[in-house]
């Protein structure tokens, strides 16, 4: 029976492409993404953390429950918690996660995996209290931050729960379905369904079977019966993330270090993950390739391509990064690709950014679990300045898409008006599903500048009315790109008032949406001048001095 460890996106609260392997004795809840695929354990405490080693959560559950009710151990229960909280069992997890902080000598790190477990649970002002209590102990970590401040205000992620709707797809099995891409008038997906080849096929991380991928044909929420893929998308390893070249004769996805028949470990005898690149025949590909930056020593996967096919986003936990995983992008260079470039720390975070997507206008989309929202993964979006490079404000996509658990894996469809996500969330067909959402509303985006020099301004207020009643629809401070959005209806006539110190109130400028196609996008600039400045001669006149005195003011 096959030993080895295998790193795939068993995301941090819920499967679906990968998580980050460390070392045997550094296993925790989010550094990890796999499992191994060996027999059960039977016995106490030494074989409950051979088995959590060996990433074998499923199978170490009842032996750390048995051990816990003969001993008081502070350890044993905070690896109960790592175990429930990697096979999506939250409330569980939130309990052995509070026993084990609440009796003390556990690493701090668990007083963050209560605090996102009480938040995933729904708790959000004790999951603050709890994030500032890790911040506390561990001050540079910017995660308590974020997630202080959304849990204090999670009311603004629940603003857009009109503009989406959502709908769990048929095809979604009780396993693990997730990750979708546009393929052939149809998506392509993986799945831990019908696994039945070679080697053993059930994962030892969860108690289910490995990730193929599947090819279903259909649109929006009207879906065919999946066919599974054949050739380098089909072996006996997890094949997930696909991403494709405009004429859909490439294809780059995610799968273990497995190339030409042969298996290969790192040091630490883990299987990563690898980028492959084939050749698309239907559902056949062939050919397959390794990306230039694959390492047997660190993951790398989820590919995404942007539309033109030059540039190329990817996550992996490569050293020299930010956090658990970090989005990188590489450039294509001739027939390969350059070296890669960390998004830096305005993108990525301490804790885990994966899942990157571009829509057809160069925005970029992923999950992440650090800079601030409902609970688990988000997903989030965020701009680049075609000017300095930069990327913008980053900005969560909001409920219903969102949710307290893990939601991830967001892309469009043929239009901006609908597209798909993958949610671990309770109302599901089984343990990660992919869902359909139709879009709405429409994203007013907008900036105010100094009228004179075009130049952003720091720190202004806006304040949207509905221009036909006057009533108001949102207000906001800018920062100082002096950019502003607000989620907006269709067919609607809007007006607003802007104001920033030194400068005068500019009440003039409004904006339509009529026309305006859903999930499309409308941009208003603000322009405001600069308040002008008097003097003033005053003659003061009395009895002394005998002659007038003359005062300036401004």
């Amino acid at each position: 029976m096959n030993t080895k460890k295998i790193s795939l996106k068993i995301s941090k609260i819920i499967v679906a492409a990968w998580f980050i392997l460390l070392s045997a004795n550094q296993v925790n809840a989010q550094d990890i993404e796999g499992g191994g695929t060996q027999g059960a354990a039977i016995g106490g405490f030494s074989k409950a953390e051979k088995l959590y080693n060996d990433l074998a959560y499923h199978e170490a559950i009842p032996l750390y429950e048995a051990y816990i009710k003969k001993h008081d151990s502070a350890r044993a229960m905070a690896h109960l918690g790592d175990c429930y909280r990697l096979t999506s069992r939250y409330d569980k997890a939130e309990y052995w996660y509070s026993k084990a902080v609440d009796k003390g000598g556990v690493d701090a790190k668990y007083k963050l995996y209560l605090a996102q477990m009480q938040q995933v649970n729904g708790k959000y002002e004790d999951a603050a209290k709890m994030y500032a209590n890790y911040k506390q102990a561990v001050p540079e970590d910017r995660r308590s931050g974020n997630e202080m401040k959304a849990c204090a205000d999670y009311g603004q992620f629940l603003l857009t729960r009109d503009r989406y709707t959502v709908k769990n797809l048929d095809f979604n099995t009780g396993g693990y379905d997730f990750g979708t891409a546009l393929f052939n008038e149809g998506i392509i997906f993986s799945s831990s369904r019908d696994s039945a080849k070679a080697i053993s096929r059930e994962h030892t991380w969860t108690g289910t079977q490995f990730f193929d991928m599947y090819y279903v044909k259909g649109d929006k929420t009207k879906f065919g019966k999946p066919q599974r893929m054949k050739g380098d998308a089909a072996t006996k390893f997890h094949e997930a993330i696909p991403t494709f070249t405009s004429d859909f004769k490439k294809v780059l996805f995610t799968r273990n270090n497995f190339f030409n028949n042969k298996t290969k470990t790192s040091s630490d005898k883990i299987m990563k993950l690898k980028i492959y690149e084939s050749d698309v025949n239907g559902l056949d590909w062939k050919n397959d390739k390794n990306f230039p930056f694959n390492n047997d020593e660190y993951s790398v996967g989820h590919p995404a391509l942007t539309p033109d096919g030059n540039t190329l986003y990817f996550a992996s936990d490569m050293p020299g990064g930010y956090g658990y995983t970090d989005i990188y992008v590489s450039q294509k260079e001739g027939d390969t690709w350059g070296t890669p470039k960390n998004l830096g720390p305005d993108v990525n975070t301490e804790g885990r950014e994966m899942f990157p997507f571009v829509d057809k206008d160069g925005e970029l989309y992923f999950a992440s679990d650090g800079h601030g929202g409902l609970g688990g993964l988000d997903n989030f979006r965020v701009k680049k300045n075609a000017k300095t490079g930069k990327f913008g404000k980053i900005r969560n996509v909001g409920a219903p898409i969102n949710s307290s658990y893990d939601d991830f894996a967001m892309v469009y469809g043929k239009d901006r008006s609908y597209g798909y996500f993958t949610s671990d969330r309770p109302d599901g067909h089984g343990l990660d599903d992919i869902y359909s959402f139709t879009d709405d509303g429409i994203y007013l985006e907008g900036i105010v500048v100094d009228a004179k020099t075009g130049e952003p301004i720091c720190t202004s207020n806006v304040v949207m009315n509905a221009k036909l009643t006057g009533a108001e629809q949102g207000r906001t401070n800018t920062e100082c790109d002096g950019e502003f959005e607000f989620n907006v209806v269709r067919n609607t006539d809007y007006c607003f008032v802007a104001s920033a110190e030194g400068y005068s109130t500019n009440r003039d400028v409004c904006a339509t949406t009529k026309g305006v196609a859903p999930g499309g996008k409308v941009f208003v600039k603000i322009p405001l001048e600069k308040s002008k400045v008097y003097a003033m001669s005053v003659q003061v006149l009395g009895k002394s001095p005998k002659s007038p005195g003359e005062i300036t003011s401004r």
